[in-house]
């Protein structure tokens, strides 16, 4: 997948939202490339008789964010 796109987050008067707002404009990423890293899929599967069986794998950036607390502890970042 080229391009990385990032969540959607609820305002600060947004429904069903953590005590602190998400500062999506401060997201930190593992890779140096951040949303522009290039990620992988792969998909297999097959069946025998009755019985389907699938593998599958994924490397790169994962859509669920791990969600820290800013250094001023006003909000949090993805």
């Amino acid at each position: 997948m080229p391009y990385f796109r990032e969540r959607t987050y609820p305002g600060e008067e947004g429904r069903l939202r953590a005590p602190l707002a998400v500062d999506t404009d401060a997201a930190l990423y593992e890779s140096s490339a951040g949303e522009h890293h290039a990620d992988i899929a792969l998909r297999w599967s097959h069946y025998f008789g009755d019985v389907d069986i699938g593998v599958h794998a994924f490397r790169g950036t994962a859509r669920e964010p791990k969600l820290l607390p800013s250094a001023d502890g006003r909000s949090l970042v993805p």
